[in-house]
Order: structure tokens, then sequence, then C-alpha cells
């Protein structure tokens, strides 16, 4: 049959017709097929994962578009706590000299535990998020009813530091965690180099009291410089008397005496044996550069010691928030009449923040 122009023309419009109405649903499905392989998910659940981890909105969005995670938010969260785990990593080497120091004190007055977590900048170490993970560690250390020797190291011991990063600790409503677990998530959160540096403990003999003492407080508990002083008098007096409290204020004096003068030990037997030496090698050299006998050396070294246990011994050195010429070990035992006893220093507990780390010194 010979062809018709607008007949085929009219074919033509149906066909272009009928196509789009088979084909539109399909490549619906296709466009949604696409955006699902790309990882795409909605605004809102990256809004709820950024509400529940604290990480930025971006970080979030490429956790829920992850190929293994699917969107799912439990899997995103563990995505997001890796990338903290990176994160924390390559900031590791970073100084961290900045920080605070909490302490806590037992509900019987009888215990204290210090806890120091170091950051990069002052700045993050007033950022609440950052003070709150220090309360929970140091909740986390009281709890965890770690001893020490009374008249142990002032800074304590790196079993209790251990002690207390293998301890479970929830911050902030998380689920609970090891310490150590919640410092990397901190350092994912928070975005710079944090350093759980010490923690140590101290208990006076029962009947006895531990003093805390905080100094450049950021909270009530926490600030720059951290003090615990164990002590006790006999016989003891009973918690709430008037006895009771002149021992307490007995302690804040010594308290605020270790702030201020930092020393080594409570007496000399506490002063460590590295560092007498130490000591002593530096006097006997100074002695022999000015061309002096051994004989007399070694009499010059032993009067030079008794200057070195008098500024870093706490019971020779003189007080500095009282009136006179006294050492402390003085003004401690002229507090017997109001304590109604002989009252005992046994021990102290001091953390500065970032004490011994030097400048440009990176953390291992």
């Amino acid at each position: 049959l010979p062809a018709n122009p607008a007949i085929e023309m009219r074919a033509v419009a149906r066909l272009a017709v009928s196509s789009r109405r088979v084909c539109a649903p399909a490549a619906g499905w296709y466009r949604g097929f696409a955006a699902a392989a790309a990882g795409k998910v909605p605004v809102a659940k990256i809004k709820e994962l950024r509400e529940v981890s604290g990480a930025p909105m971006m970080d979030c969005k490429r956790a829920l578009e992850d190929p293994e995670v699917g969107g799912d938010l439990e899997k995103a969260f563990d995505w997001l706590r890796k990338k903290g785990a990176v994160t924390a990593t390559k900031k590791s080497g970073r100084r961290a000299a900045e920080g605070l120091v909490a302490v806590r004190l037992s509900e019987d007055n009888e215990r204290a535990v210090l806890v120091e977590l170091n950051s990069e900048t002052d700045f993050v170490a007033r950022n609440d998020d950052f003070q709150d993970a220090l309360a929970a560690f140091a909740d986390a250390a009281l709890a965890g009813e770690v001893t020490e020797p009374v008249n142990g190291p002032p800074t304590g011991t790196a079993d209790t530091l251990n002690a207390l990063l293998d301890a479970s600790v929830s911050v902030g409503g998380a689920g609970a965690v090891p310490v150590r677990d919640a410092v990397v998530d901190l350092v994912g959160k928070i975005r710079e180099n944090l350093v759980l540096r010490r923690s140590t403990a101290i208990a006076a003999p029962a009947g006895g009291v531990v003093v805390p003492y905080v100094h450049n407080k950021a909270r009530p508990d926490m600030g720059t410089i951290g003090v615990a002083v164990a002590l006790s008098a006999t016989p003891a007096p009973a918690a709430g008397s008037a006895g009771y409290l002149a021992l307490t204020e007995v302690g804040k004096t010594v308290a605020l005496q270790v702030a201020a003068a930092q020393p080594l030990a409570l007496d000399r037997d506490g002063v460590d044996a590295s560092e007498l030496e130490r000591e002593r090698t530096v006097l006997a050299d100074q002695a022999r550069a000015s061309g002096k006998p051994e004989d007399i050396i070694e009499r010059m070294v032993s009067g030079r010691m008794g200057k070195f246990y008098a500024e870093n011994c706490l019971l020779e050195q003189k007080c500095m928030t009282v009136e006179g010429d006294k050492t402390v070990k003085q003004v401690v035992a002229d507090a017997k009449a109001a304590v109604g006893g002989d009252v005992t220093v046994h021990g102290f507990r001091l953390l500065v923040v970032g004490e011994g780390v030097e400048e440009g010194e990176e953390e291992e």
C-alpha cells in the first residue's frame, strides 16, 4: 500500500507517548536504586547520628554512606569510633601539656584519688565534654578502690594508672567501655591529642581524714594543681566534732603548703634514692671544681644535703601559710590542743598539670 505521511506521524506520536508511560516507572525505580547504591541517606538520620556521637556532620554522612554500614546507625557509630581511633593515632605524637587534675574524695573523707587528663590547649581543657569525661574517669578511679602505700610516691604509680585505664566507664550517657577506649573516643570528638597521664590514690588510717585542695579551679574539684593529704590524731576525734574540724583545718594548711612548695617527699625516708644520689653527685662536683680535698668535700656535701632536705621534705619545710619561722612539723604539733590529740601527717599526693612534659617533647 502507498505510504500515508499523516498516518505515519500519528503512529509515531502514539508510540512515543506509550513508551514514556511504560518507561517512566522503570526510570523512577532506576533513579531510586542508583541513589541507594550511591549510599545516600536522609538528612534526618545524619542529624540523629550526630546527636548520639557528637561527631561532625560530614563524618556522620560518610559513616552512613559507607557500603559496609548501609545506613545502619549502630554500625555507623562503630565506624565513627574506628575513625576516632585513627585520629587519636595521628594526633598522639603531639605534645599535650595542658589539661586538668580532678580530685575525688570518698564519702567518709578517708580516701581520695587524683586523675590528670592532658590536652594540647587550655581552650580544650575548659570544654564541657573534656571536663565531663575527666569527672567520669575520677569517679571510676574512686570506685576502683586501688590502694597505694600512704607515704608512697606523691605522683602515683604506673600500676594505679593501668588499673584506671582498664576500668569500665560511661561518659555522657554512652554505654560502658574501658577508660582507655573512652579516651580514644574523646580524641575523635574533640579533635585534639588527649592523654590520661597520671592517676594516684591515698587513704588515711581508720579514724583519720584525707583533706583535698585544688588550685586554679575550673570546677570545684578540678584545677591545674591537685593535692590530697592524709592525717590522723591520737586519740581519733569523732567525725563532726570540734577536734575533727580542727584536724581538717590542719590538713588544709598542709595541703596549701604542698601546692605552693611542691615537696618531693613527706620526710627524708621518702626521698627517692636516685634523687639523693643525683643531688650528692652535683654537690660533690661543685666542691671539686673549687679545688677542695676529698675529706673536705664529703663534709661539704653532708652539710649541703641538710639544705636539700629542708627545701624538699614537707615536714622540714618552712610553713608558708602561718606567721613566724616554723616548720610544717612544728605547725602540726602545735595543733594538738585544738584537735585533742597528737597529729600525724601520713603522706600526701600532688599532681601538677603538665609537670615533666618538656617544651617541644612529644607524647609517646
